[in-house]
Order: structure tokens, then sequence, then C-alpha cells
């Protein structure tokens, strides 16, 4: 009889579920070039707070509030326990820009699930604005390995 040490795959699949519930919204708001504040795992707060002049403003095809993130779907596979979704697009009218965007559960007070850095200023004019969700299938949004 063989035995492995490690969690098992079911245990990985249940803490990715418990990031990004099913049944929650889970949304995508965009942080406007110039932002002042500091955004990743040394944010002050697990709630969405303060983003105030740091999110795009609602114009040119950009609501404040973002975007609710749409086809979840959820593994474990490859050793994983994972939640993904598909990726959010905003038309953009005019000139939309962001430098990146905070991802968070707006069914749980705004729970911050995590951030995307874009490395510099994404700029969309009278095109799609694309937020690519990070991963494939078996990778995804949350991921435990």
């Amino acid at each position: 009889m063989a035995i492995t040490m490690g969690m098992v795959d079911l245990i990985k699949q249940t803490a990715a579920d418990a990031v990004c519930p099913s049944g929650s919204t889970i949304k995508a708001a965009l942080i406007a070039p110039g932002a002042s504040g500091s955004y990743g795992p040394s944010y002050p707060s697990p709630y969405v707070l303060g983003l105030g002049g740091d999110e795009v403003a609602t114009a040119n095809g950009y609501t404040q509030g973002g975007e609710a993130l749409t086809g979840r779907t959820v593994g474990p596979s490859g050793g994983k326990g994972w939640v993904d979704y598909q990726n959010v697009v905003w038309t953009a009218i005019g000139s939309l820009s962001a430098i990146g965007a905070v991802i968070y559960d707006a069914t749980e007070s705004n729970r911050i699930v995590g951030f995307v850095d874009f490395g510099g200023t994404k700029t969309a004019s009278d095109a799609d604005f694309t937020l690519q969700i990070p991963g494939d299938v078996g990778n995804g949004l949350v991921r435990i390995a």
C-alpha cells in the first residue's frame, strides 16, 4: 500500500470555493492612472474601502463599482482546486484607461479577493477594454495547489 503526503484535491477545491463562493457576485473595478493608494497584499483592509478618486470615474463606458464576473467554472483537476471566470469586457466610448483592477465579492460586504496589476497604463479608445482573468481551466482566478 502506498501513501502519498499532501492535501486531498477536494479540500483544495473547498478552499478555492471559500474565496469565490458559488452564488456570490464577484466584481472587477478598475484603478485609475495616477492612483494615490497602494494596492496589493499589504492593503490595509480586507474590504474595498477608500478607492474613492483612485477608481476610474463613471464615464466612457465604465461605471464605478465595476462589472460582475460571469461564466464561473470550478475544479479540482491536476492536483489543484480552482475557480475561474470569463474575461471582463467594457466597451470604451472615447478613451478608457486604468493601471489595474481590484477583484471583490460584492455579496460579502465588498470583501477583496485580489488585485491585478496591468504593469502600466492600459488604454482602449472606442474599442473593447478587456480584463483578462488570470489562468485557464485548472489555473483560474483562484488556485489552491
